[in-house]
């Protein structure tokens, strides 16, 4: 076939000596690479050439790796039991206040007055406050007008036990309670409640622009005038 490239007459290349036969195996590989041809193109078309006519489901492999299909599925499933309701959270239980550092503040904002007497006289009277007379000599450091308590005495002792009747002023005047008072308990409390105690109304009305005297001294009954 390497000739027929250098003849231009197509008569005498086809008619050589041993062309048809060339020819023929050419051919015959045409018709070779031809039927392949059609065979790929009809595998591709209908990849399946003998079907089931039952075919089962179609399963996606990038979905479902490992599918489990159930053949005879429950008509009537049983329902889902509902879910029990959740416990209501128990309410957190309120933080308890601190203590203060210092109780001594504690025993101030109770009685105020102690705020105006020295740390050292507080330590005093705070380690006194169960046996109230011996808190005696520092009433003059809070108190203006009361100089002294007086305490009932115990018969059998002798000594003076934590009972108040009254007070005496520090002019001297004498304030006798209208019941007495039992000092008990915390010193600060007792204070507080004695106090309270010795402040009471007066019975005798003040004067006032409409009365100006209260009290007014009486008047002689007026004498019988003479008969004629």
């Amino acid at each position: 076939m390497a000739d027929a490239s250098q003849n231009s007459d197509p008569i005498e290349v086809g008619c050589a000596s041993g062309r048809e036969e060339t020819f023929t195996t050419i051919q015959g590989n045409l018709d070779l690479c031809q039927k392949s041809l059609s065979d790929y193109l009809e595998v591709r078309k209908n990849p399946n050439p003998n079907p089931d006519p039952n075919p089962g489901p179609t399963i996606n492999p990038d979905r479902d790796p490992d599918p489990d299909p159930d053949p005879d599925p429950d008509p009537d499933p049983e329902p889902e039991p509902e879910p029990e309701p959740e416990p209501e959270p128990e309410p957190e239980p309120e933080p308890e206040p601190e203590p203060d550092a210092d109780p001594k503040q504690v025993k101030k904002k109770k009685f105020p007055r102690f705020y105006f007497i020295s740390a050292v006289d507080l330590v005093d009277i705070l380690s006194k406050g169960r046996n109230p007379p011996s808190v005696q000599e520092h009433f003059s450091k809070f108190t203006d007008s009361t100089g002294e308590i007086q305490w009932e005495v115990d018969a059998e002792t002798g000594k003076e036990t934590g009972t108040a009747l009254g007070c005496v002023a520090t002019d001297g005047e004498k304030l006798p309670y209208p019941e007495p008072f039992v000092c008990e308990g915390a010193v600060e409390d007792w204070l507080l409640k004695l106090f309270k105690h010795q402040v009471r109304p007066n019975p005798s009305p003040c004067p006032s622009p409409s009365n100006p005297h209260p009290h007014p001294h009486p008047q002689p009954s007026p004498s019988p005038s003479p008969s004629p």
